[in-house]
């Protein structure tokens, strides 16, 4: 099903990330997703789902791609059985996490 997956901030640095974590674990939103490092874009990452539903991701550090930037395919991208970013640090998306990533549907035109 296409929907909106998430909606991601930008934060400044890794640092950002890791204290908007902080305050969203305190306002009572655990980490649904992460902290970890992508391998695509090699951004830090950590998703919530928000009061409505919709999941939110926090990210830092994406990568800016310019001309010399090498075009690599799904095989650059294969890590150890279980292992879910480039750190191995995150644990597996939850299924309520992917659940909630597909609950905002597109609408018809």
């Amino acid at each position: 099903m296409n929907g909106l997956n998430h909606v991601a901030f930008l934060m400044p640095d890794l640092e950002a990330v890791m204290r908007g974590s902080g305050r969203m674990i305190d306002a009572g939103f655990p980490i649904a997703w992460g902290v970890g490092r992508h391998g695509p874009g090699d951004n830090v990452f950590a998703y919530f789902i928000d009061p409505v539903g919709i999941v939110i991701e926090y990210t830092a550090e994406v990568l800016q791609v310019d001309d010399n930037y090498v075009v690599r395919g799904p095989s650059e991208w294969v890590w150890p059985p279980g292992r879910t970013d480039h750190w191995g640090i995150a644990p597996p998306k939850a299924d309520h996490v992917k659940a909630a990533q597909t609950a905002v549907p597109y609408a018809d035109a």
